[in-house]
């Protein structure tokens, strides 16, 4: 009868851990911006991206700030898209009213 190892089934042979570090390739949205009446509209053409996949953050130095986009989304094979976007905001714009809506690929945010 063979005697099997006490710590907890493992055996003596271990294998070397792989790690694998994502590959990333970044992306370069095209982007739209229109001014209009009392409003600045800032279309950002995100293609294959998910809005769970995409964020907006208000930085607000330098005053009046700036709107940054970025995300990321798998292509596969430990392969990733990115981008990192960012957008001066006008001197009159109220950042408490800044907002996004993310359809068919566009992201337009209002400043």
């Amino acid at each position: 009868m063979a005697m099997r190892p006490r710590s907890g089934g493992v055996s003596n042979t271990t294998r070397p851990r792989q790690t694998y570090r994502p590959s990333f390739e970044d992306f370069q949205p095209q982007f739209e911006l229109k001014e209009e009446h009392e409003a600045h509209i800032i279309h950002v053409h995100i293609p294959g991206f998910l809005k769970e996949q995409v964020r907006i953050t208000f930085v607000h130095s330098p005053a009046p700030g700036v709107v940054r986009v970025h995300g990321q989304r798998p292509l596969g094979n430990n392969k990733w898209s990115r981008f990192d976007q960012t957008f001066p905001l006008p001197q009159n714009c109220d950042s408490s009213k800044i907002h996004g809506k993310f359809h068919n690929g566009i992201l337009t945010i209002s400043p």
